[in-house]
């Protein structure tokens, strides 16, 4: 649909897309757009139907914020939000305001988020993310940017704690209609024995009143069971079955699609599909899309093919759909 040119079009786009009501599609690319280093990356929008992008903000300065990774949201005024892990003192997070005659101005609204390499979920007027190096432990974190006042305001709602590593590497959130967040880390919980990095786990953050819960929804348990989930926010169904994927572990080692199912006492977990490595696809990173029928969709990093010097190697990645 499709092709980055690179240079001032952009290029390397990691982000998923988010929609907006004027019928276009709003992501980032994490390089491209400016002279700084060959860029340091831009925002896009591109038409559904006649695939025409066009390039509305150029990051053209580290105190605009720099490689844009994460998924962006809108406010009920149309207005867009996302975070960068560089630039500002640590990681920024920005707006930007469309203006009548179709330039969007950007206004930073924190610069030391504490390496924030996912992206932002909204409600209402409050924006919520994950840090890698941020917290009371320095191992990541949750946060709230609240709209005051005086300005924004930035609070630290939960703080992981991973001994067996230097960062527990926190993925998008999803935010359900209670306004909880939902989460995954790819390196905490229960170590991956023989190997020096943790299994991965599945979080929740429980709104009550005006404080936060953390709690652990499922922790992997080893390698065959999935490790490292992805980056990409947690899916969910109708039914309020919880889905994600892992990048390693599984029956052959190269990734899996897992199930988590509300029951009485938990939520129980379901290996849906265990990735074989070359043309069948390796290393689901990205989230994953549910449609009303129950179908997933997603892709995978390595695997599949391809030419290049990369490719041939490893393969360039596939697009794949599991069927009930």
């Amino acid at each position: 649909m499709y092709r980055f040119r690179g240079g001032d079009d952009g290029a390397l786009p990691r982000a998923p897309l988010a929609t907006r009501p004027d019928g276009y599609f709003y992501s980032t690319t994490t390089s491209g757009g400016g002279a700084i280093q060959g860029g340091i990356g831009t925002a896009f929008r591109i038409k559904r139907g006649t695939w025409k992008e066009a390039v509305i903000f150029r990051f053209s300065s580290y105190q605009e914020g720099a490689y844009p990774q994460g998924v962006v949201a809108f406010d009920r005024k149309g207005n867009l939000y996302g975070l960068t892990p560089d630039g500002g003192s640590s990681g920024v997070a920005f707006k930007l305001i469309p203006s009548p005659r179709g330039e969007w101005k950007e206004v930073v609204l924190d610069e030391n988020l504490g390496l924030p390499y996912a992206g932002v979920v909204i409600d209402q007027d409050n924006l919520y993310g994950t840090t890698d190096e941020n917290g009371t432990f320095s191992d990541g974190s949750v946060f709230e940017l609240s709209h005051t006042k005086p300005g924004w305001q930035f609070t630290n709602i939960y703080s992981f704690q991973d001994t067996a590593s230097f960062g527990v590497e926190p993925s998008d959130l999803t935010i359900d209609e209670k306004g909880n967040l939902f989460g995954f880390a790819a390196d905490a919980g229960i170590v991956c024995y023989p190997h020096p990095y943790s299994c991965g786990t599945v979080f929740a953050m429980i709104r009550s009143g005006g404080t936060w819960q953390e709690k652990t929804l499922y922790q992997f348990k080893n390698v065959a069971d999935g490790s490292g989930p992805g980056y990409g926010a947690p899916a969910f169904d109708s039914a309020g079955n919880l889905y994600g994927t892992t990048q390693g572990g599984g029956k052959y080692g190269f990734g899996t699609v897992f199930k988590l199912s509300p029951v009485k006492d938990g939520w129980q977990k379901t290996t849906l599909y265990s990735f074989p490595g070359g043309a069948g696809g390796a290393e689901p990173i990205g989230g994953l899309v549910v449609d009303l029928h129950g179908n997933i969709f997603g892709t995978t990093y390595f695997g599949g093919g391809g030419k290049g010097e990369h490719c041939k190697k490893q393969g360039c990645g596939i697009v794949f759909e599991i069927t009930p």
